[in-house]
């Protein structure tokens, strides 16, 4: 898989330079960027794109809103 060979480019000494000269920039932006959401619950994302998808219509989204 990809992270596997991320990993093992990473324990190389020349590999972890490399990512962090690669990556750093991305990486920082993303963890600077205070709008993105980096929610990995499935609840938490699915009540989250209900709240959005209601914003944008102005109207009350006929799917349950609690689930589990």
């Amino acid at each position: 898989t990809v992270v596997r060979l991320v990993v093992r480019f990473y324990r190389n000494g020349r590999g972890q330079s490399a990512l962090r000269e690669i990556l750093g920039r991305v990486i920082q932006d993303v963890l600077g960027d205070k709008t993105l959401s980096v929610h990995t619950d499935p609840v938490h994302l699915y009540k989250s794109w209900v709240n959005q998808s209601e914003a944008q219509t102005g109207q009350r989204s006929h799917l349950p809103y609690d689930v589990t």
